[in-house]
C-alpha cells in the first residue's frame, strides 16, 4: 500500500500536514522553492483562498475535500487542488493553475518538475489544443462575420436589380434598387406579374433552360417599373449552389433602359441620316436633271411659241402646236416636282394653321377618296401654327391621303390627326391607313424618287418624295410606320418657329408688249438654242440685241460697248460661274440699269436681296416668248419716257 510519504515523493507540488496543520514535507518542486518550511504552519507559508479567490476561515481540517488555492508567500506560483485526510494528518495534492502555456516561463518551471502521471502534462497539451481550436474558430467566424457584412453591403448598395426566387416564381428577396424601380412586395409579388406584355414567352423559355439542366441563362426583359414605365433589364438567371434551396433561382439583372433608349435613337438618327444623305444625293441628281430639262422645255416652249404667233387664225396646224406647247407645260410642271424635291426651288417661307387649312381641305379630300373610303380628322388643338407655306401643307395632305386611299383596295378609313407635341417640341401631323402595309423593302425605298409599287400609268414615284422634300425644306421630319396586313402611319413633325424671306416673282404687265423706239439689250446665255430664241423674242418687240455664250466673254464685250444698255439679260447657272456674280458687279460700277434674272432652280435669297437693291425682275425657267415680252417691256425707254 502507498503511503502519504511515498505520495509526497511521487507529486512535485504536495504538500503534507499533521494534524495541527504544521507542514511535514513537500514535494520535490515545493522543497525547492521553499527551502525552510518544516515545523511552520500552513498559513505562514501559504496564502490559501477558495477557489473562487475568496480568503478561507477555519482550521486545515475544514479545508477536506474542497477546491483551494495555495499561493506561495511571495512566490508568483499558485495552486489549485484538495486536502485528503491520510494517516492522521493531510496531504494536499495538486498542480499549478495555467490557462496557457506561456504562463510556465515566468514561473520558472521546467518540465523536471512535472511527473509524467500527475497528468499536468497532458491537462496543458488539451488546454493548448483547445485554445488554438477556439482561435481558430473565433477567428473564422470574425472572418465569416465581416464577409456576411461585405456580401450585405454589396447587395444593398448594388445599382443592380438582385432578386431570389422560390420554386414557385414569388420573390423571396429583393435588393433595394430593385424594389425602387419595381412594384415588388417580398413574400407576396410573384415575378411573373412583374412581365411586361409580350414577355411571357421569353420568361418561359429562360425557366425551361435552366429546367433542362443548364447553370445558368443570359436573360433580356422588359419589366413594369412603380410609374407604370418600362424597365429594360438584362442579365445572368443562375440556379442557386445552396443544397437546402435546390429550386431556388438568383437573378442578377442589370436596368439597361437609358442604354436601349440611346441605342434605338441612335439607330434613328443613323437611319435618317442615311436617308438625308442619300435624298440628297437623288435630290441633287434630280436638280441637275430638272435643269437641263428645263433648258430643253424652255427651247421647246420658245419655239413653238413663236411658231403660234406666226400661224395665222384657222390654221389646223395650232391644234399641234397647243399639244406641244401643253406637253411641254406638263413637263415643266414635273421639273418644278424635281426642284421642290432637290429643295433647289424654295418656297416663299409663311405661316400656316394647320387645323384651319386641314379643315377648309377636308372637302376636296373627301371628294378626291370616292365612295367606300372615309377620312376621320382628330385635332387636339383649335389651332396650330408652323412655318411651312399653306400651298405646300396642302399638297404635302394630298400626296398622302391619296397614297392611303390605293393602299386600301377594299376601301377603309383614313385617319388623319393633328396634335402639340410637348414641351415646345412642335407639331405632329399623322396620316394612318388600314391598307395592305409594307415590307421592310419598300419601306426603306419609300421616299426615293421614282420608286412605285404602283402600275406605271398610275404612278411616277416622286409623290413621297416632294412630300419628304416640302417637309424637310419647312425644317421638319418625316417617318413612316408600317407592316404587311397592318397599315401604315407617316408621321410628320414640324417646327413652330416662323422662317422669313422676302417673296420673288416676275411682275406681269400689260398685254401691249411693242416698243415704240429701239432699245439695246445684252443676253447672257450658255445654252445655244435657248439664247438664240431668247434673242429672236427680244428683237421681235423691238430690241437690239446683242448676245453672249460665257461670263468671260461677257465682261470683255461689256467693257467694249459704247452704246448704254437698256436691258441686262442674264441666266444664274452658266459653264463658267454664277451670272448674278457679274450682272453685281457691273451694276455696282453703275454700268447696268435694268435686268432680268432668268432661273430654274437658284436660291432665291439672293435674288431677293439683288432685286431690293436694283429694282431686278426674275423670270423663272421654263418660260413662254410671251411671258419673257411682258417682262422686258417693262424696261423699255418708250414706257420709261412715258413714265
Amino acid at each position: 500500500m502507498i503511503n502519504a510519504d511515498q505520495i509526497v515523493e511521487l507529486f512535485p507540488f504536495s504538500v503534507q500536514l499533521d494534524s495541527d496543520g504544521v507542514i511535514r514535507r513537500v514535494g520535490r518542486t515545493l522543497q525547492r522553492r521553499l527551502p525552510d518550511y518544516l515545523g511552520r504552519r500552513i498559513d505562514e507559508v501559504f496564502d490559501v483562498r477558495r477557489w473562487t479567490d475568496t480568503p478561507i476561515d477555519g482550521s486545515a481540517h475544514d479545508w477536506i475535500d474542497r477546491p483551494l488555492q495555495l499561493r506561495i508567500k511571495g512566490d508568483p506560483l499558485l495552486l489549485v487542488g484538495t486536502f485528503s485526510e491520510v494517516g492522521g494528518g493531510l496531504l494536499f495534492l495538486g498542480g499549478p493553475r495555467l490557462s496557457h502555456v506561456e504562463e510556465l516561463g515566468p514561473l520558472d518551471l521546467s518540465i523536471d518538475d512535472f511527473a509524467s502521471h500527475d497528468g499536468v502534462m497532458t491537462y496543458l497539451v488539451l488546454l493548448q489544443q483547445m485554445r488554438a481550436a477556439s482561435s481558430e474558430a473565433a477567428a473564422a467566424a470574425n472572418e465569416l462575420a465581416a464577409r456576411a457584412r461585405g456580401y450585405r453591403q454589396i447587395v444593398e448598395q448594388s445599382n443592380d436589380l438582385i432578386l431570389s426566387l422560390g420554386a414557385d416564381g414569388e420573390v423571396l428577396f429583393a435588393n433595394p434598387e430593385a424594389c425602387r424601380l419595381l412594384p415588388i412586395v417580398a413574400g407576396e409579388t410573384v415575378f411573373s406579374a412583374l412581365l411586361s406584355g409580350g414577355q411571357d414567352g421569353a420568361w418561359a423559355e429562360c425557366l425551361t433552360m435552366l429546367s433542362e439542366g443548364g447553370a445558368s441563362v443570359w436573360v433580356e426583359l422588359a419589366l413594369r417599373g412603380r410609374s407604370d414605365g418600362q424597365v429594360l433589364v438584362e442579365g445572368p438567371l443562375v440556379r442557386s449552389a445552396a443544397a437546402e434551396e435546390p429550386d431556388v433561382l438568383l437573378a442578377f439583372f442589370r436596368d439597361v433602359s437609358e442604354r436601349k433608349r440611346a441605342q434605338s435613337e441612335l439607330a434613328r438618327s443613323t437611319e435618317q441620316l442615311r436617308r438625308s444623305q442619300k435624298m440628297e444625293a437623288i435630290g441633287r441628281f434630280a436638280g441637275g436633271i430638272a435643269h437641263d430639262f428645263n433648258n430643253l422645255l424652255g427651247v421647246v416652249m420658245g419655239a413653238g411659241g413663236m411658231l403660234k404667233d406666226d400661224l395665222p387664225d384657222g390654221d389646223p396646224r395650232l391644234k399641234d402646236v397647243d399639244l406641244i406647247l401643253a406637253s411641254a407645260e406638263k413637263g415643266s410642271a414635273l421639273a418644278r416636282r424635281l426642284l421642290m424635291f432637290s429643295k433647289k426651288q424654295p418656297a416663299a417661307a409663311s405661316e400656316t394653321d394647320l387645323v384651319a387649312c386641314t379643315r377648309s381641305l377636308m372637302q376636296i379630300l373627301t371628294r378626291v377618296l370616292g365612295t367606300g373610303t372615309s377620312l376621320k380628322f382628330e385635332p387636339d388643338a383649335s389651332k396650330v401654327v408652323v412655318a411651312i407655306e399653306p400651298g405646300q401643307f396642302e399638297q404635302v395632305l394630298m400626296n398622302l391621303v391619296v397614297n392611303a386611299r390605293d393602299a386600301m383596295s377594299d376601301g377603309g378609313q383614313i385617319l388623319l390627326r393633328i396634335s402639340v407635341l410637348p414641351e415646345g417640341e412642335g407639331a405632329l401631323v399623322e396620316v394612318s391607313d388600314q391598307g395592305e402595309g409594307m415590307t421592310e423593302d419598300v419601306l426603306q425605298k419609300a421616299f426615293e424618287p421614282f420608286f412605285t409599287t404602283k402600275p406605271t400609268d398610275k404612278g411616277t414615284g416622286l409623290g413621297l418624295s416632294v412630300v419628304y422634300g416640302i417637309i424637310s425644306d419647312a425644317g421638319g421630319e418625316i417617318d413612316v410606320t408600317s407592316s404587311p396586313g397592318h397599315g401604315t402611319t407617316f408621321s410628320i413633325r414640324m417646327p413652330t418657329k416662323l422662317h422669313s424671306s422676302s417673296p420673288a416673282g416676275a411682275e406681269v404687265v400689260s398685254d401691249d408688249v411693242a416698243i415704240q423706239q429701239k432699245a439695246f439689250a445684252v443676253l447672257l446665255e450658255d445654252q445655244d438654242d435657248l439664247r438664240r430664241l431668247t434673242s429672236r423674242g427680244l428683237s421681235g418687240i423691238g430690241f437690239d440685241v446683242q448676245a453672249f455664250r460665257s461670263i468671260r466673254e461677257c465682261r470683255a464685250g461689256m467693257r467694249g460697248l459704247e452704246r448704254k444698255v437698256d436691258l441686262f439679260v442674264t441666266d444664274v447657272m452658266l459653264g463658267d460661274g454664277n451670272g448674278l456674280d457679274l450682272a453685281e458687279e457691273l451694276a455696282s460700277e453703275g454700268v447696268l440699269g435694268p435686268v432680268i434674272v432668268i432661273t430654274g432652280h437658284a436660291s432665291l435669297g439672293r435674288i431677293d436681296d439683288l432685286i431690293a437693291r436694283f429694282g431686278w425682275r426674275l423670270l423663272m425657267k421654263p418660260f413662254t416668248m410671251r411671258q419673257l415680252q411682258l417682262v422686258a417691256a417693262q424696261f423699255s425707254p418708250a414706257r420709261s419716257d412715258t413714265g
